[in-house]
């Protein structure tokens, strides 16, 4: 008979809000390994794209088996607590974070309302993947309701979102919860150790996985002459802990002639205007929509290179979870900035050759070495001689907990 597991989610990839597209590949790159591997799977996550329609919740099937209940949030959902009086809101905001860890837990209590209907078989397993809060309140609920072995997965620090003025509340709640989980896995060893201090319980690190094989090819680049070079941006930009000063800098030094640059932009309208404002007078840039897979994918394959931005804060040890996922496209990845060290100690991991990517002297060869098709001093994943943790490893990862 096959072992059931059962996954708690806030979003699932491909029924998730634009803003968390990677975050929620790592919950679909876990589901579909287990179920690859033999077991049955069942994805709660809150209804994201009015799936239920006049309906408490839609149960789906996908294509692989996977049993996926997309299941309404409360009326009055976030979009609305704007329009609230401001005491209310803060009031609110101190209730749920003492009681419910944060405001998800309100949908969390209908997951639980609705699950005796939802006709689940009692799992071997639970998984709960934060942020936000709720799937780990239901994690430690159905553990104990069913008597199963649950895993949390933190994506985020566990302060994410939390104002000081209430850390220590948060952090209350979250060692009552998480306690009580037969593991915690989390995506960076930095975050892990930070995270562990505070919980004073013991967390695992499972990195964010790349593709387990390279999506893409060496084909020419399509609808352009060989004096354009195409870098693509993609996702936001946290205007104060990502600063664009070492990319104007160098963009502005660097003599790229008879070679233009170009920036395809795919993000908000905030990150375009930052964009604009900072390099609208050294850059052509391209403004794009926010962009399915298929259309991002094939948007970073007909460009020459993928920029990323790494955070700049002092202290904050973060590599974007787009990272792991660009990696796992044939082109390779320019990372310019002062970075916090994030990204020296991952390069370190992987055995990677080093990358001062906060150089201002090297960023201007990584720019006119890749304008000439030399990328050597940008980011290539087959140049990586460690571990890295790949689609296909993440169920095995996971079993070693167990």
């Amino acid at each position: 008979m096959s072992k059931q597991l059962l996954i708690f989610a806030w979003e699932f990839h491909g029924y998730h809000s634009v803003q968390g597209t990677a975050l929620s590949r790592r919950i679909k790159q876990v589901a579909d390994g287990f179920r690859d591997n033999g077991w049955k799977v069942t994805v709660i996550h809150k209804d994201q794209r009015e799936e239920s329609g006049d309906n408490e919740y839609k149960i789906s099937i996908e294509p692989n088996g996977i049993k996926r209940i997309a299941i309404k949030g409360p009326t009055g959902d976030s979009k609305d607590l704007l329009n609230q009086p401001v005491l209310k809101r803060k009031l609110g905001t101190i209730y749920y974070t003492i009681f419910g860890g944060d405001r998800s837990f309100q949908w969390a209590k209908r997951v639980i309302k609705y699950f005796n209907s939802l006709d689940i078989e009692t799992p071997d397993l639970i998984l709960s993947f934060f942020t936000p809060r709720g799937p780990l309140y239901l994690g430690n609920y159905f553990s104990k309701k069913l008597k199963a072995k649950w895993i949390a997965d933190l994506q985020d620090p566990i302060d994410e979102g939390i104002s000081p003025v209430l850390l220590g509340a948060c952090i209350k709640w979250m060692r009552k919860i998480l306690r009580t989980a037969h593991a915690i896995v989390h995506v960076s060893p930095e975050w892990a150790k930070r995270d562990e201090e505070m919980l004073r319980l013991k967390i695992n690190t499972i990195r964010h996985a790349v593709a387990s094989k390279t999506i893409g090819s060496n084909e020419a680049i399509q609808n352009r002459n060989d004096n354009e070079f195409r870098i693509f941006y993609g996702g936001s930009l946290n205007a104060p802990h990502q600063s664009l000063s070492l990319l104007k800098k160098v963009i502005s030094s660097v003599d790229t002639k008879p070679v233009q640059l170009k920036l395809f932009l795919s993000g908000t309208e905030k990150t375009l205007t930052v964009f604009k404002k900072e390099l609208g007078d050294l850059i052509e840039i391209v403004s794009l929509r926010w962009l399915d897979r298929d259309d991002y994918l094939q948007t970073i394959l007909q460009c020459d290179c993928t920029l990323l931005i790494p955070w700049s804060t002092p202290g904050k040890l973060i590599i974007f979870s787009k990272f792991y996922d660009q990696s796992g496209i044939d082109k390779p990845i320019w990372i310019v900035g002062e970075d916090t060290g994030a990204f020296a100690l991952l390069l370190n991991e992987w055995q990677h050759p080093s990358l001062p990517v906060g150089d201002f002297e090297f960023q201007k060869k990584a720019l006119l070495a890749a304008t000439k098709k030399d990328y050597s001093y940008m980011f290539d994943v087959k140049k990586c001689k460690g571990k890295i943790i790949r689609e296909a490893d993440l169920y095995h990862e996971y079993m070693k907990l167990l």
